[in-house]
């Protein structure tokens, strides 16, 4: 036996493993690239959450960037392409309830020479291609100093009121209502917010003295034709079912107007009708993914957002694709 071997039946007789390279992960899914700022040779208004508002003269130029926030604390890096599609939703509601209520919107501009036409006189310069589709015209109108909420569904702050008083915003409910369940006439009520962001609720009377009771009329009139009439066709189109949304009104010569944007993502809380039960919460539906994964995560919904994963981003982007094309049919 030579020194230093085994028996042979003891010798290790396993074909030696064959050498193989670690697999690489695959590469995160590249995501388009978002607008989170814009600089144009005009002067600049206000930046809001989503918008960055030029002055044009006559008129104002309304950018919608891809800015963006989640539970209300800003996105990093926002979410890309929202702003196209919020303003594509914009100039699609703003010329289809033109006849029901009437609203300062003048054009959407989707060709980069498209803006010439509202320059003032000698003024001409082309918007950058990447601009193209995310800009809307409107005429300049003096707003009102109230934001309008319609809620037509017990959810979030409306299901919790009547599930602790049977009240919805301070109206009484009939009894027995579940979660997510309509409310029976639907309820439009009026918030101020100061300084800080806090908000109030307007009384009545409080709202007459802001508007006067013959504008306030009007305002309550068209609220309640603009909400039928966009249920109406969304169960017929896009099977969504609106369950609040915002309304910003304006006024010229003593009329009510619909000013700033209407039934963006931003202001109005859509369910999708295909997945509606009444007794179960929902999300709004172009958000629903990204909530939806932020509740299974560690974050307590203070502070800074986790770093959101690229797949999670691109279902969210595909959401607000998905919300537009079902309403506006492109």
């Amino acid at each position: 036996m030579e020194t230093g071997s085994l028996p042979i039946n003891q010798q290790n007789t396993q074909p030696a493993p064959e050498t193989t390279q670690e697999t690489a992960s695959p590469p995160e899914p590249q995501l388009p690239e978002a607008i989170l700022n814009t600089e144009l040779p005009l002067p600049l208004l206000k930046k809001d959450d989503a918008r960055d508002i030029y002055d044009l003269g006559e008129y104002n130029l309304a950018v919608y960037t891809d800015r963006a926030s989640v539970f209300g604390v800003p996105i990093e890096g926002g979410i890309p392409e929202r702003g196209i599609y919020m303003a594509r939703l914009t100039s699609h509601w703003m010329a289809k309830t033109n006849i029901v209520v009437p609203n300062h919107f003048k054009a959407f501009i989707q060709e980069t020479n498209d803006l010439n036409q509202f320059l003032k006189e000698g003024e001409s310069f082309q918007l950058p291609e990447n601009l193209a589709g995310r800009c809307l015209v409107y005429k300049k109108i003096e707003p009102l100093e109230a934001d309008f909420e319609v809620w037509g569904y017990l959810t979030g702050p409306a299901w919790k009121e009547y599930s602790e008083t049977g009240n919805v915003f301070g109206h009484p409910q009939i009894s027995g209502l579940l979660q997510s369940q309509c409310i029976p006439g639907s309820i439009l009520v009026a918030f101020t917010t100061d300084a800080e962001g806090n908000r109030k609720q307007l009384s009545d009377d409080e709202l007459v003295e802001l508007t006067g009771p013959k504008l306030l009329e009007d305002i309550k009139s068209a609220y309640v034709r603009l909400y039928n009439d966009i249920q109406r066709a969304l169960r017929v189109n896009g099977k969504f079912i609106v369950a609040h949304m915002k309304l910003i009104f304006g006024k010229d010569r003593k009329k009510a107007y619909i000013a700033d944007d209407i039934l963006t993502p931003d202001s109005t809380c859509y369910w999708d009708m295909q997945h509606y039960k009444v007794g179960s919460p929902y999300y709004s539906f172009e958000s629903q993914t990204l909530k939806a994964w932020l509740m299974h995560t560690s974050w307590k919904q203070r502070g800074p957002l986790p770093q959101i994963p690229a797949n999670i981003m691109l279902q969210t982007i595909d959401r607000y694709r998905t919300l537009c094309e079902r309403i506006t049919g492109k």
